[in-house]
């Protein structure tokens, strides 16, 4: 099982919430924050982006699960 994290730039309003609680999975770019973290987020990384998720206030930060190649979950910010 491995993550793909997105930050949607156009719900972004570039708070830094999430880089002030995992500064080493994102960044405050010029108009809105982004994953630095890696390609594919492991368990470690997931646990901490959902966290980041529950504390955006913009619901700007998108997590897709990958359990295969053919089976993905997306966990959008509204079901946390």
């Amino acid at each position: 099982m491995f993550g793909k994290v997105y930050v949607n730039e156009n719900r972004c309003i570039g708070c830094g919430f999430c880089m002030d609680q995992n500064p080493s999975l994102f960044r405050l770019g010029e108009w809105h924050s982004e994953y630095i973290g890696p390609e594919k987020a492991g368990p470690e990384e997931i646990a901490l982006v959902r966290h980041a998720q529950a504390l955006c206030p913009a619901k700007a930060i998108e997590l897709l699960i990958l359990y295969s190649d053919e089976q993905a979950y997306q966990i959008k910010p509204a079901e946390l």
